[in-house]
């Protein structure tokens, strides 16, 4: 899983290559930092806790931009997104899970170059 986290980077390289949205690619540094300090030892605990909580805030605060800017296609990619989260905890599937990071990158890329 954690390699699908890498994908990240690739958000952030674009958002910071765009300079007037900074702050979306702030909050995805801060989601690559917290899931990386988490897989390097996947337990459940405080980490773990933290990863899901600075993934809750970013991603709300991504959605939230895109409904103020009217980036329909950005919001439909990131329910897409959402909705595999409950898939894979049901089915205990990393390539459910994986989904998640694959279609969250692609909201994050149509975000940044919609703006």
């Amino acid at each position: 899983m954690l390699r699908y986290s890498f994908l990240t980077l690739f958000s952030i390289y674009i958002g910071y290559s765009s300079n007037s949205i900074c702050y979306l690619y702030i909050t995805e540094s801060v989601v690559f930092l917290s899931t990386w300090l988490y897989w390097l030892n996947p337990i459940y605990g405080l980490r773990r806790n933290i990863d899901i909580f600075c993934t809750i805030i970013a991603f709300t605060y991504h959605v939230y931009i895109c409904i103020l800017n009217k980036l329909f296609f950005s919001i439909i990619l990131y329910l897409i997104s959402a909705c595999n989260w409950p898939l894979g905890l049901l089915y205990q599937s990393n390539k459910i899970h994986s989904l998640i990071h694959i279609f969250g990158n692609m909201a994050n890329l149509s975000l940044y170059l919609s703006l």
